[in-house]
């Protein structure tokens, strides 16, 4: 049976790789959450503004109603 051996330099490299890796990892993990709270932000501004457009729509449309009389 052959035994492997690894020199430093091979460590260090596949250390620097596992870092590099790690990183990336958890870099690509915070862009999702960022992402998804950015999303959970813009559905809930969307619902607001929704609400709002309803209560001027009825404001507009009490106005026009008086305006008729």
């Amino acid at each position: 049976m052959k035994s492997v051996t690894h020199n430093s330099s091979v460590s260090g490299h596949s250390l620097l790789k596992d870092v590099v890796v790690a990183f990336s990892v958890l870099v690509a993990t915070v862009g999702c959450w960022m992402a998804v709270l950015q999303k959970r932000k813009a559905k809930e501004q969307m619902e607001r503004m929704m609400k709002d457009m309803k209560i001027l729509q009825q404001a507009e449309d009490g106005l026009q109603e008086l305006q008729t009389r």
